[in-house]
């Protein structure tokens, strides 16, 4: 019998993406693991960013967009008929930029609890304290939390960003290159978050850089103008390279 981490949560077959008439991803299959970190690396403009935005139907905004193939989440295959709200609470995103919301620190993770269902204060309460204190933030804003966050630095927010989409309970959380706006120590703490989250949940983070996904992550896949050249273990992808763009991507001498 497959352990939890053995159990594919994510199966996508055969995954082509155009924006018009432009193909942007081209014949992607792999799986996903649960409680492990997926990363996926690539040079800019190589469809990290479509990938994971099709993952939990993002993409579906985007004027001209179209896909063939299968997203299977739980076996179930996302369709048309997905519910995109339900869908959004199972599969969070992070962004590059943080975007906390206008109202008060506190309502910011409350906002995700209340969208699923609690609104008793005292659970509240027990809510906003824990994900503030899984994310390392508590002690930085527990005398503040009715007053906005825009008084805090931007890693501080983009922390308060993971803090709303993990009082939902995700099933999968997805990063999208997010330290891009960060100082080297913020990325660090999102880096050491990133690891000890995986206890928690399912990580998904595209990156454009390759020191950091050999860090935070399990399993890698690498992106080269739309196709999925390589992907497995993060080890193997960045010491023994099955094809030579791989190679020459991990060493620095491709994009």
């Amino acid at each position: 019998m497959l352990s939890e981490k053995e159990l594919s949560i994510l199966s996508i077959r055969n995954l082509n993406i155009w924006y018009g008439e432009k193909q942007i991803l081209n014949s992607l299959s792999f799986e996903v693991q649960q409680k492990q970190v997926t990363a996926f690396i690539g040079p800019a403009n190589c469809g990290k960013s479509t990938l994971v935005r099709c993952l939990n139907r993002l993409n579906d905004f985007i004027p001209n967009f179209r896909s063939t193939g299968e997203i299977l989440f739980n076996g179930i295959h996302l369709g048309a008929s997905t519910d995109t709200t339900a869908l959004r609470k199972q599969i969070g995103m992070v962004f590059r930029k943080p975007i906390p919301f206008r109202c008060s620190i506190y309502e910011n993770v409350a906002y995700g609890a209340r969208i699923s269902g609690i609104n008793q204060s005292a659970h509240l309460d027990t809510v906003v304290e824990e994900n503030l204190r899984k994310v390392g933030l508590w002690n930085e804003v527990e005398n503040i939390l009715d007053e906005t966050p825009k008084q805090l630095s931007i890693g501080h927010q983009q922390l308060l960003c993971i803090a709303r989409a993990l009082a939902v309970e995700p099933e999968i959380l997805i990063f999208d290159e997010p330290c891009g706006e960060l100082d080297p120590i913020e990325t660090v703490k999102i880096e050491t978050l990133v690891r000890e989250l995986k206890n928690d949940c399912t990580l998904i983070f595209a990156t454009n850089k390759r020191r950091q996904a050999a860090r935070v992550s399990d399993i890698a896949g690498f992106l080269y103008c739309g196709e999925l050249i390589e992907f497995g273990a993060t080890e193997k992808i960045f010491t023994n390279p099955q094809d030579n763009r791989t190679e020459q991507y991990v060493t620095g001498r491709l994009g």
